[in-house]
């Protein structure tokens, strides 16, 4: 199932999770315009199988439609990086606070 995350009268992050409550074996794909990270997590916490944005390719949506019917995490190129550099600043500013300095 491809479900948005903005939908009239309902938010698609909680409908994400209602089905994989009623039904577990189903497989969505968060298929939105909106990239926020913490859009993007709160659908993978709700079950969701993958994120893509609209704006991707037809075959960058077909791959990762693949990779989600075979059991796999999945993300369209622009997702994937959006969760790298969030990372990668996580990683620099625990380095960054990490270590007291010697005075």
């Amino acid at each position: 199932m491809l479900l948005d995350i903005v939908l009239p009268g309902i938010d698609g992050m909680d409908l994400c999770k209602e089905i994989k409550n009623i039904s577990p074996t189903t497989i969505v794909l968060a298929f939105s315009n909106h990239q926020e990270r913490s859009g993007i997590m709160k659908m993978l916490e709700n079950g969701a199988s993958g994120y893509v944005l609209k704006d991707a390719s037809i075959d960058e949506l077909m791959f990762c439609i693949d990779e989600a019917m075979n059991g796999r995490i999945t993300f369209s190129k622009a997702i994937n990086d959006i969760l790298i550099q969030a990372q990668l600043k996580e990683n620099r500013v625990a380095k960054l606070t990490k270590e007291k300095p010697k005075f």
